[in-house]
């Protein structure tokens, strides 16, 4: 497993805990996600521990992020495939949930709540060091607020999912 694999493991684990390191996730789950079988697995999360990444939690499998690890996903979101030239900025992401928001017909309670996460997806990117656990639960309530108007919405869902 390279470096990309061993930041894709860590990324993916960082957004089932939120990136809050008092929670526990179970590594075969993340494992699993990644489409990695058991032992590629145990071998990523292994070596993200010895990197002081992640920590055994329980013997069934349970890890959790170390204040290591929480550091290596904020640098990870700094440069997230929504930066670089492989896919849309934040900007361009940002100003097409704007756009969503006044133009998509989402009653009065819906429109108050996409505004308010699409509020503190712009508040956090302005810090010098968005947090990522933040950053990927705004992207999912925003996901999760755009679902009823698939087909209108597709290419913003999908670049949602990726950030």
């Amino acid at each position: 497993m390279g470096s990309e694999d061993l930041d894709r493991f860590l990324a993916e684990l960082g957004r089932r805990v939120n990136g809050d390191p008092a929670r526990n996730v179970d590594m075969w789950a993340v494992g699993e996600g990644l489409n990695l079988d058991r032992g590629d697995t145990e071998s990523t999360a292994t070596r993200l521990m010895g990197q002081g990444y992640l920590e055994v939690r329980t013997l069934s499998g349970a890890v959790g992020l170390t204040a290591a690890g929480v550091e290596r996903l904020t640098s990870l979101a700094a440069v997230s495939p929504a930066k670089d030239d492989t896919g849309p900025s934040w900007p361009e992401v940002v100003a097409r949930l704007e756009a969503a928001g006044r133009d998509l017909g989402f009653e009065a309670t819906a429109r108050s709540d996409f505004l308010a996460d699409l509020g503190c997806l712009k508040l956090q990117l302005a810090k010098d060091r968005p947090h990522p656990g933040v950053l990927s639960a705004c992207a999912e309530s925003l996901r999760q607020a755009l679902a009823p108007f698939e087909g209108q919405t597709d290419e913003l869902l999908d670049q949602l999912a990726v950030l």
